[in-house]
């Protein structure tokens, strides 16, 4: 596919010596940048972040309690 894109000269006289070194167009040396760059920033990009606090062995209250606690606390206890 075609398209269109603004490079600093720097970057675009860059790849244009790597292509030439490793024999390749420009357009597959952009494209294989492109696909190592989202790679690593999908790779970085964990859905969520686990966060940990407190000691292990805690006591984890049941889901009765929770909703006790729950109630009590919609009524000001």
């Amino acid at each position: 596919m075609r398209t269109t894109i603004d490079l600093p000269e720097e970057i675009l006289a860059a790849a244009k010596q790597t292509g030439l070194e490793r024999g390749l167009t420009l357009s597959r040396v952009v494209g294989e940048a492109l696909v190592l760059h989202l790679q690593s920033a999908k790779e970085k990009d964990p859905q969520f972040e686990l966060l940990e606090h407190g000691e292990l062995g805690g006591k984890c209250p049941s889901p009765t309690q929770i909703y006790q606690l729950l109630d009590e606390q919609e009524r000001g206890g």
